[in-house]
């Protein structure tokens, strides 16, 4: 809600991403290598990195940004791809090794088949059949589709053919999932951890540095031919501020994802058929609804998936059925 508000490119969509979950574990394992309280180190390390982000933004840094070509882009989009696979076949193998073989084979049915819906549902544009209207909405809401769709049939399973498979935990609660304050206890930390906290600080400013930015650059391709110029500092310096908020509050680091900032100037995107000098027919687009509206809403209703009757029907949902999302995100 707050990069949506005060971010300069407002199309860009934030959020935690692969990663940043591999970051995160990597400085969980540090903390316990080096008996460090993790929740207050990791907090140490988002007031470092929150200086570091202050720093590049207020010097102009991300101006080097528009030097990046097309190639590193696409390759690091590569490279989060295959981090959404991997979890997800990661996932079906786990399946197989901690669960009844029935369960197991029903999360891998669900995995796959959602992935296959959500590739069916996404191509409804160029279906035959509906009014182009239908097919629109189709397309815009393949995922929310098949995983509600998918979550129904393990439901329906479950109660009457009797095969369950793991689920969502979330609490029942709008509350931390552990037993502690909300805020981190910033002064648990030892002063040597306060010091080693500057080097994993700075591997994740340089990390965002590239990841979001890239992201915001995907999202602001020159095909997308939006009007709003890039704010790629304010947006950097907002991604600062940000950091320290979550590195206080004890919750992941939020940055531009990949590939949702890019796919949601897709979704947002007017496209007509451009005929070339060979003859050959391809898609265009002549506009891009630019505004902050569906972004604050996609943040909105994250935060509404906090009230109890919501995190409780999330309970429903498949772990398996998350990973056959993966799946269609990565490939």
């Amino acid at each position: 809600v707050t990069f949506a508000v005060f971010g300069g490119q407002g199309m860009v969509i934030v959020g935690v991403t692969g990663p940043v979950c591999i970051f995160s574990a990597t400085v969980y394992q540090l903390s316990k290598s080096f008996d460090l309280p993790f929740l207050p180190w990791m907090g140490w390390i988002s007031i470092w990195a929150c200086l570091m982000h202050l720093a590049l933004a207020l010097t102009g840094s991300c101006r080097f940004v528009s030097w990046v070509t097309r190639y590193p882009c696409e390759t690091f989009g590569s490279l989060i791809g295959l981090i959404y696979v991997w979890t997800a076949v990661a996932d079906v193998v786990r399946f197989f090794q901690e669960e009844k073989p029935e369960s197991a084979l029903l999360s891998m049915m669900l995995c796959l088949a959602t992935h296959v819906s959500c590739e069916m549902f996404s191509e409804a544009r160029d279906w035959t059949m509906f009014r182009s209207s239908i097919r629109e909405t189709i397309a815009n809401y393949a995922v929310f589709s098949s995983v509600l769709l998918f979550t129904i049939i393990s439901v329906v399973v479950r109660d009457y053919g009797h095969v369950d498979v793991p689920r969502i935990a979330t609490p029942n609660d709008f509350a931390p999932t552990t037993n502690r304050a909300w805020g981190v206890d910033l002064l648990s930390c030892p002063g040597k951890g306060i010091g080693m906290a500057l080097i994993p600080a700075i591997i994740l400013t340089l990390l965002f540095f590239f990841d979001h930015n890239v992201s915001s650059l995907m999202a602001q391709a020159p095909e997308f031919k939006l009007r709003k110029p890039p704010a790629y500092n304010w947006d950097f310096f907002v991604v600062g501020l940000l950091i320290l908020v979550c590195g206080l509050l004890g919750i992941p680091f939020t940055n531009g994802l990949i590939p949702q900032a890019p796919l949601h100037v897709h979704a947002l995107s007017t496209r007509k058929e451009e005929v070339l000098d060979d003859g050959t027919v391809h898609l265009v687009v002549s506009r891009v609804e630019e505004q902050r509206l569906s972004n604050f809403a996609h943040a909105f209703v994250i935060g509404l998936c906090c009230l109890p009757p919501v995190l409780r029907a999330l309970q429903l949902v498949p772990l398996a059925v998350l990973s056959g999302l993966f799946l269609f995100m990565g490939m």
